[in-house]
């Protein structure tokens, strides 16, 4: 009998159907098999016949899905993030008289504090998902520790930038609505 028939299904037949199952695209898939023929080969020899097959597919499982988040990542990582952001034009009359140092302070701040603070006060604080830590989390690939030191110090740097200027351009706090804080 011959290899591509019924009987006899090439290797990569379920495999691939497995790596299809949790992946986003065919070429994903592919990717997850040669994954899980690049792990079955290093253990080779601790590998026993009986449970072979059912190993070689959870492996092939885990890899499509480790592929999954990593493109789940890539497509929501934003381009500009990763380049020096560009001058932006100053409109003629601000409906806040804050926003422009509050422009100028966030571009001083890190990228990454700065990625962490636009996300976290761009994102619904009443959807009940886990939280806008979590969802950051998911976004953008970091720990949770790093979310909260990136916004913790985020914040921090900005408070101190903002209250420097305040002290050097006069009082703003006039401006500012009861309990509002950064």
């Amino acid at each position: 009998m011959r290899l591509g028939t019924p009987m006899f299904e090439p290797i990569e037949g379920p495999f691939l159907r497995v790596a299809r199952r949790y992946s986003l695209c065919d070429d994903d898939a592919w990717e997850a098999l040669a994954r899980g023929f690049e792990i079955a080969l290093r253990h080779r020899k601790r590998l026993r016949p009986e449970t072979a097959r059912a190993w070689f597919a959870t492996v092939v499982r885990h890899e499509a899905m480790r592929i999954r988040r990593s493109r789940y990542r890539e497509l929501h990582l934003d381009p500009q993030t990763h380049e020096p952001p560009a001058e932006e034009v100053e409109p003629e009359h601000e409906p806040d008289p804050r926003l422009p140092a509050l422009r100028a302070a966030m571009r001083q701040l890190k990228p990454d504090q700065r990625r962490a603070l636009i996300l976290f006060y761009a994102m619904d604080a009443s959807r009940a998902d886990g939280g806008r830590y979590r969802r950051i989390v998911r976004a953008t690939g970091w720990s949770y520790t790093k979310v909260n030191r990136s916004l913790t110090e985020g914040r921090a740097a900005l408070r101190a930038l903002l209250l420097d200027r305040e002290s050097v351009a006069g009082p703003l706090s006039r401006h500012r609505p009861a309990g509002a804080t950064l």
